[in-house]
């Protein structure tokens, strides 16, 4: 069952399953790695997104977030399986809040 529904294409998937289905493969595959190595960083729901011409705003899951000292044009977010969304620009992330 665990081949079949890892097969299947992700928007088949319910998020319970693949939440856990991603610790399933998180608890298996860090017993082999080193102890520095943020396996969460890899595991996770990732996307990019615009910032709005206010330069301080985007949208993610139907929600507007605030930015604090961003200086580009796009930025990377994470949705980690732990629950922290985290957005990052050039490595770093910034601190946001949620608006709406």
């Amino acid at each position: 069952m665990l081949k079949a529904a890892l097969r299947s294409p992700p928007a088949s998937r319910s998020p319970i399953l693949s939440r856990s289905l991603t610790f399933f493969a998180s608890e298996r595959i860090a017993s082999g790695l080193p102890h520095h190595f943020n396996l969460n960083k890899y595991l996770c729901i990732k996307d990019q997104r615009t910032i709005k011409n206010d330069n301080k705003t985007i949208t993610y899951n139907k929600r507007l977030y605030q930015l604090e000292h961003v200086h580009s044009k796009k930025v990377h977010i994470e949705e980690r399986i732990n629950g922290p969304l985290l957005i990052i620009n050039k490595g770093t992330a910034l601190k946001n809040q949620e608006i709406t």
